[in-house]
């Protein structure tokens, strides 16, 4: 990891910054208790804490900046918020963890208290990988700031970021033991995330000093720049899970597979040659021939690895070494086969044995050919760079794109839903419009026309007349088209009707 070639960074332009949770519940320390005792309590706040994230920011030259807290909440409730550390902001997040947005809105406060420009005075930023870092709006903002994004490689945090290998893991400590008096002091009541920054201030306080701050930094090999610092077998594989890549068999190679083994037995041949000679060197003017016969390894195969065999021959006082074929694969051992042996040296019994000597880690079973994954996974890179910028700027607009045609079929689906809904309660109120209907013209008679009050008064007294005839109660409505008494159907008049019969 070197800086990039068209920036020259001073400490006080180098940044390192990483969040840490710090929950509401920690692990109990380690307490006094009397010796044989197998069960020890300890009291704690719950079982299982609640998550409040924490963005710190430092230099290379010792210094400290306020960083944020992110709370897991919908909003930020401001009149809880008094035992913050100085100069940081109060965020939340339903999920109490960094996102993009939140991200952004750190970066901008963090300039409140840093000076850059992207012409004259730019700085370095250091980040891991996570995907809050690495947005297209964040990198924009940045790259109009004058903040250089620089990304670690994937999976080396733990020894090349700052903060996670010297400063976190200090003040964790201390906070363990803040809970602890806490606890003690406040018996009964539990710690909430609003008394998470006041417990996180003091230990903050005391671990992000000058000193330490330096010291993460040498330790990790960025300022001053040490490019030995952090030694190689800290980034070497697993030893369960480095496994063999095994080439798929190809058969329509045909005799091109066989020019590598000949080359190589050729330079085995040779290396032989010059071992015996030297082993022979003591006893005069003595020289080898490698007799280099065409001779192929056999078709057949076996499992196990297969050793070349040599046959050392005198001939006239001069050694001959003439290859012999055999039923496994020629030249396939790192370990040449001599009639010669050199004699062992008198070597120190070892005092001391590797665990891995004594108890050998398990090996994975390969059993066939690794694939690849089609998974990004990261890299160490300059994020405020143009290629990286274009790239970012395309996937951020697939996303959006992602986005709007997702939020585009749930609107559809609302729609569809909505409508659906409408017919249903339209073909409903139909049905109902059309039973009322259908009960009102069985018992409904048509209506009479409304009349003045001379042809009214006629009406009505032609009435009489007829029922005085008839013999029937001219104040009782009786049909006068049904003459006889047995069979009279009862007719109702309209109100209006009977309004004007009786004003008339």
């Amino acid at each position: 990891m070197s800086q990039p070639s068209e920036y020259k960074f001073t400490d006080e332009e180098i940044f390192d910054g990483d969040e840490t949770n710090n929950p509401t519940v920690v692990d109990p320390q380690n307490i006094v208790a009397e010796k044989g005792v197998k069960a020890v309590s300890s009291s704690v706040g719950g079982e299982q804490g609640i998550n409040v994230s924490m963005l710190a920011f430092v230099n290379a030259a010792g210094k400290a900046f306020p960083g944020t807290f992110i709370f897991p909440r919908v909003k930020v409730n401001l009149t809880k918020m008094i035992n913050l550390p100085d100069g940081f902001l109060p965020l939340a997040c339903p999920s109490g963890w960094m996102t993009s947005e939140l991200f952004l809105k750190s970066l901008q406060h963090l300039l409140k208290h840093v000076k850059c420009s992207p012409e004259k005075k730019p700085i370095l930023l250091i980040l891991d990988n996570h995907t809050s870092h690495i947005s297209y709006p964040v990198v924009e903002f940045c790259k109009k700031s004058g903040i250089v994004l620089f990304t670690l490689p994937p999976h080396t945090s733990h020894v090349t970021q700052p903060l996670d290998k010297c400063l976190f893991g200090p003040m964790k400590s201390d906070i363990s033991q803040e809970h602890r008096h806490w606890m003690r002091n406040n018996p009964g009541k539990r710690i909430s995330i609003y008394d998470v920054p006041q417990l996180t201030k003091v230990p903050y306080k005391r671990r992000f000093n000058s000193k330490n701050i330096k010291s993460a930094f040498a330790a990790c090999g960025i300022y001053p720049f040490n490019r030995h610092a952090i030694p190689e077998h800290m980034f070497a594989p697993s030893s369960v899970t480095d496994l063999p890549y095994v080439t798929p068999p190809n058969a329509t190679e045909g005799m091109n597979s066989l020019s590598p083994l000949l080359s190589q037995r050729d330079s085995q041949q040779d290396g032989l040659a010059d071992i015996v000679n030297r082993h022979l060197s003591q006893q005069g003017e003595v020289c080898i021939d490698v007799q280099a016969d065409n001779v192929l390894p056999s078709n057949s195969t076996s499992q196990q690895d297969g050793m070349s065999h040599y046959l050392l021959t005198i001939n006239s006082g001069k050694l001959q070494l003439t290859p012999i074929s055999t039923s496994s694969t020629l030249l396939t051992s790192p370990v040449l086969p001599l009639s010669i042996t050199e004699k062992p040296s008198k070597e120190l019994p070892r005092k001391s044995f590797t665990p891995e000597e004594v108890l050998p880690h398990p090996r994975v079973a390969q059993t066939g050919p690794r694939v690849p994954r089609n998974k990004n996974r990261g890299s160490s890179r300059v994020l405020t760079n143009s290629p990286e910028i274009a790239k970012l700027k395309e996937a951020h607009n697939v996303k959006e794109l992602k986005e709007k045609n997702r939020i585009l079929r749930e609107n559809n689906k609302l729609c569809r839903i909505q409508k659906e809904t409408n017919n249903k309660a339209c073909t409903a109120k139909t049905s109902a419009t059309t039973l009322r209907t259908q009960s009102k013209s069985v018992h409904t008679t048509p209506t009479l026309p409304l009349l003045d009050s001379a042809t009214a008064k006629s009406t009505k007294n032609k009435s009489k007349s007829k029922c005085n005839n008839e013999n029937v109660d001219p104040d009782k409505n009786y049909s006068p088209s049904l003459k006889s008494k047995t069979t009279i159907q009862r007719t109702r008049i309209p109100r209006e009707v009977k309004r004007v019969l009786f004003l008339g």
